[in-house]
């Protein structure tokens, strides 16, 4: 589940709350995180975005937290402003939810969609995007020359056909 950890005034962006849950996703003491700057958790970049709460709406911002060991931790960030009694703007509370699976998941699936799957070999679309960089990288440096290697096995079928796909894939392979 999401992992409440950090919340800071107007003033200060430092840990000013923290729960148990922390030690789960931080690897750090709770107790250790109060007064601690936001910048030692939370990226420079991300913190700018999850300022954006301070206008008075939600804000998801996704971002690599630091584990206590410097492991880099992927989060998902749900910053909300807190008000006062008054209804002012007083500080903000973060959520943090552990997305690291989800992540791996994305990863997987894409290498999927652009690698074939018997042989690994880059589908169309990423081995035209290849050929692409390889042509940018000579405009950039004449000394660059790419290369492209086009193996065709003519009647390649008949293999399949005579001997079934299992051998085919051997060859392939």
């Amino acid at each position: 589940g999401p992992h409440d950890i950090l919340g800071w005034s107007a003033a200060v962006p430092q840990v000013q709350k923290k729960t148990a849950s922390a030690r789960t996703l931080l690897g750090a003491n709770p107790a250790r995180l109060v007064g601690m700057p936001a910048t030692d958790i939370i990226p420079e970049e991300a913190l700018a975005r999850v300022r954006l709460a301070q206008a008075g709406s939600p804000v998801t911002v996704e971002a690599e937290l630091v584990h206590h060991s410097g492991e880099p931790i992927a989060c998902e960030l749900v910053a909300a402003p807190l008000r006062d009694a008054e209804g002012r703007w007083d500080s903000i509370m973060v959520v943090a939810r552990d997305i690291r699976e989800r992540k791996a998941l994305e990863a997987r699936l894409s290498h999927r969609a652009l690698h074939d799957g018997l042989t690994g070999l880059p589908q169309r679309e990423l081995f035209l995007s290849f050929i692409q960089r390889a042509i940018q990288a000579k405009h950039r440096d004449p000394k660059r020359t790419p290369v492209v290697f086009l193996v065709e096995f003519l009647r390649f079928s008949l293999v399949t056909t005579s001997f079934g796909h299992p051998v085919g894939d051997a060859i392939l392979l």
